[in-house]
């Protein structure tokens, strides 16, 4: 159980993703001309987008013997501070700071890398994966054009994957994935992108979309045949735990697997013929990481709004089914009245989803209903929700009634 968290999880199903990947690829290698190309690969977080961006380098080094650097941006870093870090791992300099230093370990890792080059440009490229220096660093307009012109000329010698990791977040790696797209190199840049209702997208990102050499390839939750076998057969679960964490994580891979880590880490788990169970009776509070991560999605889909998440919080209260005509009535005993425009912005973010006749509501994810009535519980709301829902109901069937 120790050794749980180091486990590297394979991919499961996306077969048609994966030969779309395959076929873009191919194109990039096999083209007339040398061309880059880019394939985004969106939909929320946890779908597993990362897994299956990070499945492509690795068949590509098998198969073709393709570079592949890697990019990682943070909704909280500054700005290319992840295209730096990848530059300097590809590069081998990640342990060197001052210009002498990175100049050494460039000097023995490029030719490996594009063949010989000239004494400007190791400085050039000296300079921008440095993180010290005498005078001033370079600007950032310096590092990219350095980075686009290496990328495009190592591509000349093998065929190079990119992979650039929650692009939304950092708007100057997107100028680097425009520099690429314009610069003649057997590139394929696979980037993924969490959509989300609240995140806003750089404009350069969504002009981008329309670019001749973008392909999109969303990435939906796993089908529940998939789902199944990644929770029952590479999780190692009971068929009871199974169960309980299927219906928690309705097809997101990295739910899964973070609730069964944290499991672990937290000593509920044991081992029963051959696989990890839980008590039938043991109640587990959602995991802080993964409250967390859904509190942001809240927090992107209210603008922040303490009113617009007491709304979320009381529809949480109602049920995983919400009647709407119920949800209004309580919420407006609240004083927090839910209008139409609210509703329709819930709506296309995805947490929720509409009865056939419009009538109801049901939560997508188990688990945002979770962390919703754990943050009114913490904040010491959630009797005055369940007092205003119980009085909703009742108003609503005494009607019916009438």
């Amino acid at each position: 159980l120790g050794l749980y968290g180091f486990r590297a999880l394979p991919l499961v199903g996306r077969e048609a993703e994966r030969d779309e990947l395959w076929r873009v690829l191919s194109e990039v290698v096999e083209g007339p001309e040398p061309r880059a190309l880019a394939v985004f690969l969106t939909g929320p977080a946890g779908v597993g987008k990362t897994t299956l961006a990070e499945w492509l380098p690795r068949r590509a080094i098998e198969v073709v013997g393709a570079h592949t650097p890697r990019v990682r941006m943070r909704e909280d870093g500054r700005p290319g501070v992840g295209l730096l870090f990848g530059a300097r791992e590809w590069l081998g300099c990640h342990r060197e700071r001052t210009l002498d230093e990175v100049r050494e370990a460039i000097r023995r890792r490029v030719p490996h890398l594009v063949g010989r080059v000239g004494p400007e440009e190791q400085e050039a490229l000296t300079r921008a994966n440095a993180l010290e220096w005498p005078d001033a660093p370079p600007p950032p307009a310096e590092r990219l054009r350095v980075a686009i012109s290496f990328v495009a000329k190592a591509s000349l010698q093998r065929p190079v994957v990119v992979v650039l990791d929650d692009l939304q977040w950092d708007e100057l790696t997107v100028m680097f994935l425009e520099g690429v797209l314009r610069t003649p190199g057997r590139v394929l840049v696979v980037a993924t992108i969490s959509i989300d209702e609240g995140i806003e997208l750089p404009e350069r990102l969504q002009a981008l979309w329309r670019h001749d050499a973008v392909h999109e390839l969303p990435i939906g939750a796993l089908a529940p045949a998939e789902h199944r076998r990644l929770v029952r057969e590479l999780l190692g679960l009971s068929d009871q735990l199974a169960r309980r964490v299927e219906e928690r994580t309705a097809g997101n891979p990295m739910f899964a697997v973070q609730l069964v880590g944290d499991w672990i880490t937290r000593g509920l788990l044991s081992v029963e013929k051959g696989a990890l169970s839980l008590p039938p009776d043991e109640e587990v509070e959602l995991p802080d990481d993964l409250h967390v991560l859904w509190l942001r999605r809240v927090e992107r889909l209210t603008d922040g709004s303490a009113a617009a998440r007491l709304a979320l919080e009381l529809a949480a209260v109602l049920g995983p089914e919400v009647p709407i005509a119920g949800w209004r009535a309580a919420a407006i005993s609240l004083g927090v009245p839910v209008e139409d425009d609210f509703v329709a912005r819930v709506l296309r973010s995805h947490l929720v989803v509409a009865s056939a006749d419009g009538r109801e509501l049901r939560f997508a994810h188990g688990m945002l209903r979770e962390s919703l009535l754990r943050k009114a519980r913490e904040g010491g709301r959630l009797p005055a929700l369940r007092s205003a829902a119980a009085d909703a109901l009742r108003a609503a069937h005494a009607a019916g009634h009438e």
